[in-house]
Order: C-alpha cells, then structure tokens, then sequence
C-alpha cells in the first residue's frame, strides 16, 4: 500500500511542477507580447482601419482592459 501511495504522490508532484511551468510560459508569452509593441487591433485591421473601427475592435477583443484583466482572461480560456 505505501508503494501505491508513493506513486500517486509523485504523479501529483509531476502535474503540479507542469501546471507551474505552464503558468510561467504563458506568462512569459503574453509580457513578450505585450513588449513587442504596436496595437493588435491595428494589426489585425489594417492601417486602413477608423478610429471607430479600431475602438469597437478593442472593446470586443477586450484590449481596451487592464493587463492583469487580460492575463486572468487569457488563463480561463486556456483553462476552459
């Protein structure tokens, strides 16, 4: 019985470490993202987008939030 409890105990170790990496790259991800500078809406419409255009995009995509709300946002749906 303790060989089972000391398997279980490190398979849980295991995806606890894998959770805790996977945190971290996404972090890291999304901070290098956020450096890389430029505005995602513009991007994503082009140069030949309104301002109108640009402002109802970050709305939608939720850009126009603060970073850790969008961080919390990006966890859940990776999470879901």
């Amino acid at each position: 019985m303790p060989l089972l409890f000391s398997w279980a105990r490190r398979i849980g170790q295991r995806l606890l470490q894998m959770a805790i990496l996977l945190f971290m790259v996404v972090l890291t991800v999304f901070i290098l993202v956020q450096m890389a500078g430029g505005d995602p809406a513009t991007l994503y419409l082009g140069i030949t987008a309104s301002a109108e255009q640009v402002a109802q995009f970050r709305q939608q995509m939720g850009l126009d939030r603060p970073l850790p709300e969008q961080f919390f946002k990006l966890l859940m749906q990776l999470v879901r």
